[in-house]
C-alpha cells in the first residue's frame, strides 16, 4: 500500500510541476514578438499593417489586447479594435479549427467613403474565421460577425451622416466560393 501511496505522490507532484511550468511559460511569452511576426507575414503578403498595445493572457487560450491597429493598402484607411478579447480553439474535433475576436470598441476611418464609430458602452462583437486544419492560411471556409447589442455614434457615406442610434443584431457569414 505504501508503494502505491508513493507513485501516487511522485506523478501528483509532477503533474502540479508541470502546470507551474505551463503558467509561468505563458506569463513570459513574448506575445509583442507575436504580434511583430504577423506584421510581418501581413506587410509582406497584403501590404497590411498590424499593431498591438498591452497583450495579456487570462487562460491559455484567451488573450486580451489594449488596442489592435489595422493599417489597409495604398492608404485606404484603418480599422481599430479597443478591448479586444482572442478566443483561440486549439483542441476540436471537427475538421475546422479557428479563433474568434470579439470586441468593444471598432472605428473604421480613412480614405473609404464609409466612416463609422461605434461606441465602446454596450459594443458586443463576435469574428470568426474558420480554417482547414491542413492548410490553415490557403483553405478559410468562412468568416462570421455578429455584432449584438451595439450603439453606433456616427456612420457617414457619401457626405450623408447618420448618429447615435442602436444596433440590437447584426449577422453577416462569408463563405469561400469555391468550397460547395
Amino acid at each position: 500500500m505504501r508503494l502505491y501511496l508513493k507513485i501516487l505522490l511522485v506523478f501528483i507532484s509532477i503533474f502540479i510541476s508541470f502546470l507551474i511550468f505551463i503558467v509561468f511559460l505563458l506569463y513570459n511569452f513574448p506575445y509583442e514578438s507575436l504580434i511583430k511576426r504577423a506584421n510581418y507575414y501581413l506587410k509582406r503578403e497584403a501590404d497590411v499593417s498590424l499593431e498591438a498595445d498591452k497583450v495579456k493572457y487570462r487562460l491559455p487560450t484567451i488573450w486580451y489586447i489594449d488596442s489592435l491597429i489595422l493599417n489597409l493598402p495604398s492608404n485606404y484607411g484603418k480599422v481599430s479594435l479597443a478591448r479586444v478579447k482572442i478566443k483561440l480553439k486549439i483542441i476540436n474535433f471537427s475538421q475546422l479549427k479557428g479563433f474568434e475576436v470579439l470586441m468593444k470598441n471598432i472605428s473604421l476611418d480613412g480614405n473609404s467613403p464609409v466612416k463609422a464609430n461605434l461606441s465602446s458602452i454596450d459594443l458586443r462583437g463576435k469574428f470568426i474565421i474558420s480554417m482547414l486544419k491542413d492548410d490553415p492560411f490557403k483553405g478559410i471556409k468562412n468568416v462570421a460577425l455578429s455584432i449584438g447589442n451595439g450603439r453606433v455614434k456616427s456612420i457617414e457615406y457619401s457626405g450623408f451622416k447618420i448618429t447615435d442610434f442602436k444596433i440590437h443584431a447584426i449577422s453577416i457569414e462569408l463563405f469561400n466560393k469555391d468550397d460547395k
